[in-house]
């Protein structure tokens, strides 16, 4: 007989893989996807169950629908603005959330009036919740990432069904709020002022995050504390929260003689006026349907069954917005609730622990960590070792630390002195919860970089995984013994999603917009050259730092610094806090200037070893060979004092790649380099050498005769798109071009990388184009 216990986890599995594959560009793909769904449809049809057939046939359609659903969302979808377009019309304020909490700016999430189309803005004036404003404004395309492990907001505001921004240059408010939306705006004010005046700044931006949803308070430190640690999912509105508020709530009313029916619809009705009010995020929203999908069976005295639950809810997001399944916010929420309500219970059950508390505890909280690994890692690059462990410890406190809050919260409308006592158990239960995260991070090996794992790996891990939880599932005859044995080969899968990028030999050029930083690996070498940017704020946190521990880079052996100007440096501080730096190097002739002092007070304040370089200074590691070429000490005679003619010139060779960094040098520089006759040996043939463009690009560098003196195969050019200095030149462009030389520039390719593959070939990846 034909039966499917669970129809709407086919429907809701059935339809992710349409998303995913609805994206894909490769057409085999796709048709071999068609191709199963359609013989799976032709193998169910055909069963003789005539009295079932019309449950199959149903069943099919519905399954047809949500394969096709997606491919025709994506081929209809309509996108006729673009980056520049002028827009006036009327939006409705979807939300309200301050930028940062000490500044009075605020971030405004607006729906179009007349097609609900969402986008962002930016504005000094907190328009009140629902009100409609009319606006004047031209759009603004997301930037989208150009480096590995560099954070997309192309990709996240799609993620949340956000296709453009709006640079509001008018804005007046047209429609007031209704008076429910009013007063949800107020209670928000009101709720976050009390918690400001009940306790200290970082303790009221975790109540204010916590309850509220307004994570703009936080404290920096406590954020990178409970991530660190594994705990960060706490400081989020989760279904914990919504658990913990609703169910005490439903609870109330059943002890207070209501119906089943009056209970669950009222508490309903709470459930989703609490989403509204706390932002309505898509983690708030997956709670409040599962509770309420739990409300009902309770009001129906049906079973309520977890797997449907999750699946219902995964299916009323995804189908308001398919690009969900790519927010990772989406992915940690329903991975946690698989593996609480679905992986946990199974492996507990397969080793008989359903009657021992804490081993049924601990295998939980291990479990939460192994299925969110994958997630972790590839969003994050570190995994908490001890974050099993703390998990263990700190989540049981949060039904009192969630209670204390709420009490807290509301008795300090009335009275702050009473707020402030209720509180207390909140207070002294997060000093707690930091006290465990501070503590596993000062144990040995407290965070393992695993780097940002690929696809595949990921693929292969949890196909495993579920390989062996089918086997602890079913019935099959295997023993206790062997059952421990499958459940202790889980953790060992975590090898699989180590990225193993760092065993390649490979230089790439990072899109650092106006600046420059090239970084170069072998087996055992890792080599940078410079690290800043003139035109993008912290480009050490946002774009360098997260390329190298995408790739599982954490030691860097030496930094070369051509010289000292701002785009060539100022992620300096950045790299010294999140990377082991063990060398600097820096030229003997460096302009003695107060950028030097600064950058050299700097390092030996942390212990950084600096090592200074004449002309012909070389370095042999393994198969990494690095030779200065430039400045001599001839043009040092000479009282160069620019220090971009002065910058460090380098001759790095590693197999199949010969790398010539000139920093910013010009024509004087250029012509002492041509003078000397014996500066460049001749490369091998099975090497390609690749010419760092001086100075950006510039007009004034990259003259003929140095061209014709260098003899590269390949040129690459690191600057930002419309930068004030016209880089690259068209004069330096022609002049590559008319020597031969194929050119690239990080504007239009973002990262670069040149990576010698097992076979040898040597291969140029274009980020842009990957």
């Amino acid at each position: 007989m034909f039966y499917i216990k669970r129809p709407i986890l086919i429907w809701v599995l059935v339809y992710i893989l349409s998303i995913i594959v609805s994206q894909s560009q490769n057409p085999y793909i796709i048709l071999t996807y068609l191709c199963f769904i359609a013989f799976y449809l032709f193998y169910i049809l055909k069963i003789k169950d005539f009295k079932r057939k019309k449950h199959i046939i149903v069943y099919s359609v519905i399954l047809l629908f949500f394969v096709i659903h997606p491919f025709w969302v994506f081929m209809h979808e309509k996108d006729t603005l673009k980056e520049g377009d002028i827009v006036e019309g009327e939006y409705i304020i979807e939300a309200v959330s301050h930028v940062n909490f000490d500044a009075s700016e605020y971030r405004l999430y607006l729906k179009d009036a007349d097609n609900d189309k969402e986008y962002l803005a930016y504005s000094k004036d907190p328009y009140p919740y629902k009100s409609i404003i009319k606006v004047k404004g031209s759009i603004y395309d997301f930037r989208k990432a150009t480096n590995e492990g560099e954070y997309n907001p192309q990709k996240y505001y799609k993620s949340i069904g956000i296709l453009h921004g709006i640079s509001i240059t008018k804005a007046e408010v047209v429609k007031k709020p209704n008076v429910f939306y009013k007063y949800i705006g107020i209670l928000r004010e009101k709720l976050t002022n009390t918690y400001e005046s009940l306790d200290d700044k970082k303790h009221s931006g975790i109540y204010t995050a916590m309850i509220i949803g307004e994570r703009s308070a936080l404290d920096n430190d406590v954020k990178d504390i409970y991530t660190s640690a594994g705990i960060a999912h706490i400081l989020a509105i989760s279904g914990l929260h919504l658990a913990l508020i609703g169910m005490s709530f439903y609870r109330f009313l059943r002890k207070r003689g209501l119906s089943y029916a009056i209970s669950a619809y009222v508490s309903s009705l709470f459930l989703i006026m609490y989403v509204i009010f706390c932002g309505n995020s898509m983690s708030v929203r997956r709670a409040a349907i599962m509770m309420i999908i739990y409300l009902i069976s309770e009001y129906l005295n049906r079973d309520y069954d977890l797997i449907n639950s999750i699946s219902i809810a995964s299916l009323i997001i995804l189908m308001d917005n398919p690009y969900a399944v790519t927010n990772s916010g989406f992915q940690l929420s329903f991975s946690c609730v698989i593996a609480i309500g679905i992986v946990a219970p199974i492996i507990i059950n397969s080793l008989e622990l359903k009657k021992k508390m804490l081993p049924s505890m601990l295998v939980t909280s291990a479990t939460i960590t192994l299925i969110n690994l994958p997630i972790i890692a590839y969003n994050y690059f570190y995994v908490p070792t001890y974050s099993i462990l703390v998990n263990f410890l700190v989540i049981p406190m949060m039904s009192f630390i969630m209670t204390g809050m709420i009490a807290g919260g509301l008795s300090g409308l009335v009275s702050v002195p009473l707020g402030m006592y209720m509180i207390g158990i909140s207070h002294y239960g997060l000093d707690i919860c930091e006290y465990l995260a501070s503590l596993s991070l000062r144990l040995p090996f407290s965070r393992i970089l695993i780097g940002r794992p690929s696809t595949g790996s990921i693929l292969v891990y949890y196909i495993i995984m579920m390989a062996f939880i089918y086997l602890l599932y079913s019935k099959n005859n295997i023993s206790a013994k062997h059952k421990l044995y499958l459940v202790l080969i889980i953790p060992c899968l975590s090898l699989l999603l180590f990225n193993r990028q760092r065993c390649n030999t490979y230089m790439t050029m990072l899109d650092v917009s106006q600046g420059q930083c090239i970084y170069v690996n072998t087996k055992n070498n890792h080599i940078m050259i410079d690290c800043g940017s003139s035109d993008v704020d912290n480009v050490g946190q946002k774009r360098i730092v997260p390329y190298l521990l995408s790739n599982r880079i954490d030691s860097v052996d030496y930094l070369f610094i051509t010289h000292c100007d701002a785009d060539h440096t100022n992620a300096l501080e950045d790299l010294i806090f999140s990377v082991n730096i063990k060398h600097v190097v820096l030229s003997s002739y460096i302009v003695d200037d107060p950028k030097t002092a600064s950058i050299t007070n700097l390092l030996k304040s942390h212990n950084i070893d600096i090592i200074y370089w004449d002309e012909y200074t070389s370095l042999k590691k393994d198969d990494l060979f690095i030779t200065s070429f430039y400045p001599l000490s001839d043009s040092a005679s000479n009282e160069i004092k620019d220090s971009n003619e002065l910058s460090l010139c380098l001759n790095i060779t590693i197999p199949g790649i010969n790398l010539i960094v000139t920093g910013d040098i010009g024509f004087e520089a250029e012509e002492y380099i041509c003078k000397e006759k014996n500066v460049y040996a001749d490369k091998p043939s099975d090497t390609i050498r690749i010419l760092q463009v001086a100075h950006h690009g510039s007009r004034y560098s990259s003259s003929a005769d140095f061209l014709s003196f260098i003899q590269a195969d390949k040129a690459f050019i690191s600057c930002g798109r419309n930068n004030r200095y016209g880089h690259p030149s068209p004069d330096t462009i022609s002049r590559l071009e008319g020597f031969g030389i194929e050119h690239l520039c990080t504007v239009d390719t973002g990262q670069i990388t040149v990576i010698r593959a097992k076979k040898r070939e040597l291969r140029v990846k274009q980020y842009k184009k990957e």
